[in-house]
């Protein structure tokens, strides 16, 4: 009686497929649909017997490695595990040399009373050990009192940037868009508390339609650009006191989040920005001069090479 086997190829400009994986070379039950970006990285989902399943990589072709496995412990919650599957991962494009793969996942910390059930959203570069984004025992930015109850989305990566969308309880409003870069953590972009539409708003989402976002790496269907711009729909309230609902009561928006460095606010990091930190490096411990005081990357009161370098992990060239 013939075995079933499973496995994932790929094939380069139409070439002969390659192995990259398959249950003949490691105890795999089930493998999920392959994640690949334009460069060649092939991100899925592995079935192992239980209790193992992880979330593997393959880079131009080669044998996978493991990003994260069910067992593993979970980034900023030591006393938790993954809670019985780990979800499908979104593979990201590649910037520069990195290719970044976040996933969104669900734990339990069983050491709480009653055992305390969570969720998150987490990156891996270069196959490193994913870093938390946010999860849901994190303060909203700009909602005092709130935390995160569902955070997720569909995050695309772009100078190492991603747009979240979470929910939240406990604030005004109760969802929100915000962007996360590693330098600088989460920040909001809007929620539904917001005044900055000019009317009180009654839901947000992301903008999913076809519609193309400029600058993105993947055309369509994107909500992140390699500007790190966000596209967001929302549903205003109308001058009835109505809540808009329908599609014809949609509106678009294009959100240009502030990047971390970009001091004359033109939407990039380029050699104008880095000469203000150069302008105003004060050295370690020495407090920065009156008017430096944004130069301060990493708030510790002072303009040093940390913040040099914060500006350099950020830094996008001049756009046009």
């Amino acid at each position: 009686m013939g075995l079933d086997h499973y496995g994932a190829y790929c094939s380069v400009e139409g070439g002969a497929p390659t192995r990259i994986v398959d249950t003949t070379v490691i105890p795999v039950e089930r493998l999920g649909q392959p994640y690949v970006n334009s460069p060649g990285d092939a991100l899925f989902k592995a079935w192992q017997p239980a209790p193992v399943t992880s979330l593997q990589r393959s880079v131009s072709c080669a044998p996978p490695s493991v990003i994260v496995e069910r067992n593993s412990a979970v980034p900023g919650q030591p006393t938790a595990r993954w809670d019985n599957d780990l979800p499908e991962p979104f593979l990201m494009a590649r910037w520069g040399s990195s290719s970044s793969v976040t996933f969104e996942g669900l734990w339990e910390d069983v050491t709480k009373e009653p055992p305390f059930k969570g969720r998150g959203l987490y990156q891996s570069v270069n196959g490193g050990l994913p870093v938390r984004i946010v999860d849901s025992t994190e303060a909203v930015p700009g909602q005092p009192g709130a935390v995160f109850s569902w955070p997720r989305g569909f995050p695309r990566k772009a100078d190492d940037a991603v747009a979240v969308m979470a929910m939240y309880t406990g604030g005004a409003g109760a969802v929100g868009v915000y962007q996360w870069v590693p330098s600088n953590g989460l920040t909001r972009v809007i929620d539904e508390a917001s005044t900055e539409l000019g009317s009180a708003i009654s839901a947000i989402n992301f903008f999913f339609e076809g519609f193309p976002v400029f600058g993105s790496q993947s055309g369509s269907n994107a909500m992140l650009n390699d500007w790190a711009w966000i596209v967001f729909s929302a549903w205003l309230v109308g001058p009835d006191g109505q809540p808009g609902t329908s599609d014809d009561e949609v509106n678009v928006y294009l959100a240009k989040p502030k990047l971390p460095g970009d001091f004359d606010l033109d939407g990039d990091v380029d050699v104008t920005d880095a000469a203000f930190v150069q302008g105003c490096f004060s050295g370690s411990g020495n407090p920065p001069s009156p008017g430096c005081e944004p130069a301060d990357l990493d708030g510790d009161n002072d303009v040093d090479v940390a913040d040099y370098l914060i500006l350099q992990s950020n830094y996008t060239g001049t756009r046009c």
